[in-house]
């Protein structure tokens, strides 16, 4: 933990190159003196600490064809009393020529949620559904079952549209009937909005989270959130944005994105949920196999992007989870990328460690490197 919380320190002070050599003894040290695993008990000892729920993307939606709007915006709403009004009401007076209909998928709360959503029952275009906990996944895939629109959309309840979204985004993908589009977002910190970037369309990636773009929802015909994992999020870059023909994007803010301190990426240091970002990364690679997806060196890269990302969200977990994460990932090096090989200066001596299976030049790779 100490190394951790040294290695940012230093990083940050731009001291790496003057201290390559402390580092590299310092990390060498603290590995001999962990106590090693024998690689073979590394899936015994993860399922105790925490059990893969070895679930799918894939499923079977039934996207209906005699499509009555333009957009569904699925919102999943559980305890957030505090939020869900301020919510719905910021798409209810979106000014747009577009047909949208609001699904709101209130998901078990124990709260007053469910108070709040009664002044929304009679309104024809919100549909209101209640159904026992199922997280994030099951919440968005419920409203998944009820999609009447050309164009599916993700809010959080304890977030907001600006003003103009549903029609930015929606004259945009009919314009140049694009398959995904994206535009820009706004934090709220506290009671603080604080604006997006402003970055312009010359941005040609998508931000790795569901919301702040639409979709198409012929997109879900196959797949769904992979349910009772955390961070199932990266559901959108290991497989929705595959099946893309055409993104775009809009240089505007499109969504008031919350920062919550109470969040899974805040408080999930320590926690041994917090493995099921290895777990999901093998049921996802998986998925694409089945799906007959390309695995392409765009694919590869991300998964060695996410691999250093489940490296820092497991890291308090201990040395022994530490090294049966590394174990893992060099087999899943092996099983899906045995010939690849990156060119990404920051993934070099990564890739390197992962191939010859050394934990030392892996760990040192991940804390000084990145």
């Amino acid at each position: 933990m100490i190394l951790y919380y040294y290695s940012r320190l230093i990083k940050k002070l731009h001291l790496v190159k003057y201290t390559e050599k402390i580092n590299k003894i310092l990390i060498k040290s603290i590995c001999a003196f962990e106590k090693g695993i024998n690689p073979e008990d590394v899936n015994g000892i993860l399922d105790k600490v925490q059990p893969n729920p070895k679930t799918t993307s894939i499923c079977k939606n039934t996207i209906e064809t005699n499509l009555l709007y333009d957009l569904c915006i699925i919102v999943p709403a559980y305890n957030v009393e505090k939020y869900i009004n301020e919510c719905i009401d910021s798409i209810l007076i979106q000014q747009t020529k577009y047909k949208y209909k609001i699904i709101i998928v209130e998901d078990g709360a124990t709260d007053n949620t469910s108070i709040c959503l009664q002044e929304y029952e009679n309104l024809s275009n919100i549909k209101i559904i209640h159904q026992e906990n199922r997280g994030f996944s099951g919440a968005r895939n419920r409203g998944l079952e009820f999609i009447e629109a050309r164009f599916v959309m993700f809010v959080d309840s304890d977030d907001s549209l600006p003003q103009g979204t549903i029609e930015s985004l929606l004259t945009k993908a009919y314009d140049e009937n694009s398959d995904i589009v994206e535009g820009e977002y706004n934090r709220i910190i506290g009671d603080k909005l604080i604006l997006g970037t402003g970055r312009t369309q010359e941005r040609k990636k998508l931000y790795g989270f569901p919301w702040g773009k639409v979709y198409k929802s012929s997109l879900f015909s196959n797949i769904h959130f992979p349910e009772k994992y955390w961070f199932e999020d990266t559901v959108c870059s290991y497989i929705i944005y595959t099946l893309a023909d055409k993104i775009s994007f809009v240089c505007k803010a499109v969504y008031n994105y919350r920062i919550n301190p109470n969040g899974i990426t805040q408080t999930s240091k320590g926690k041994a949920k917090s493995l099921d970002t290895l777990y999901i990364t093998e049921s996802l690679l998986r998925d694409r196999e089945e799906l007959k997806l390309p695995f392409t060196q765009e694919t590869y890269e991300f998964t060695l992007r996410q691999f250093q990302m489940n490296f820092r969200r497991t890291y308090f977990l201990g040395n022994i989870i530490r090294r049966c994460v590394f174990y893992r990932q060099c087999n899943i090096l092996k099983d899906f990328f045995c010939n690849y090989k990156t060119e990404i200066k920051g993934f070099i001596a990564f890739e390197k460690a992962l191939r010859k299976k050394s934990y030392e030049e892996y760990y040192y790779s991940v804390l000084f490197e990145i």
